[in-house]
């Protein structure tokens, strides 16, 4: 999921992780299922994001909740492209994410591109690229859009 969600949400914990040494399975049974979060250690992800916002706010609460509750992690500040955390739009905030399920995590590359005024007034552009398997990964050819120093006109309504 890719969008403006408006939520702020800093760097608050996106999933819940109440039993990471997984004792609780352990005690009931000798077969242990790797959860979604043991998928980001398997990766390489980190666990903790990282975001230049410092503000939370309530978009940014639900959206936590949403993915805590649906197995979804955000994927801003945490993917190679994008480990700091960038703003999203020009207030130096985070308000534009992208969310993925376990399943795409290793098949998807995310970074928050410069900003354009071809493409946004405020939101900087944001780049999500799929994966179908790692061979493929390896040999894609990508194709980055981007402005320079390109300057957009306002719209003139004149009548003639």
């Amino acid at each position: 999921m890719l969008g403006d969600y408006n939520s702020r949400t800093v760097n608050l914990s996106d999933f819940y992780d109440t039993d990471p040494d997984h004792s609780f399975e352990n005690n009931f049974t000798n077969y242990v299922e790797s959860s979604d979060v043991d998928i980001l250690d398997e990766f390489g992800i980190p666990r903790l994001r990282n975001s230049i916002d410092t503000v939370v706010n309530g978009y940014g609460r639900k959206c936590i909740d949403f993915c805590k509750n649906n197995k979804m992690f955000i994927l801003n500040g945490r993917m190679e492209k994008n480990r700091t955390g960038n703003p999203t739009s020009r207030h130096s905030s985070v308000i534009d994410y992208v969310l993925s399920s376990s399943q795409f995590l290793y098949k998807s590359k995310f970074e928050v591109l410069q900003f354009c005024k071809l493409f946004s007034d405020v939101h900087y552009p944001l780049s999500l690229q799929l994966y179908t398997n790692d061979e493929t990964k390896d040999n894609l050819l990508t194709k980055t859009f981007c402005c320079g120093d390109e300057k957009v006109n306002k719209w003139k309504n004149e009548k003639k």
